[in-house]
């Protein structure tokens, strides 16, 4: 998603949810539009969104290694 020179990338984090397949497209998806994006000379910054934290200090949920 573009917002001026930033680009936004939105991940399904579920791992729990996603079939094995599902999760390696998607990391593949993630992968080439890292490259793509940073190959744009009109992008500036990437923000990676995951529903789950790769890390957190909540009490009630551990970090989300897999994001």
């Amino acid at each position: 998603m573009p917002y001026g020179p930033i680009r936004l990338i939105l991940l399904d984090s579920n791992i729990d949810v996603l079939s094995r397949e599902e999760w390696a497209e998607q990391r593949r998806w993630y992968q080439e539009t890292l490259r793509r994006l940073d190959a744009d000379p009109a992008v500036q910054g990437i923000v990676v969104l995951a529903h789950h934290p790769p890390y957190s200090n909540n009490t009630r949920t551990d970090d989300g290694e897999h994001v």
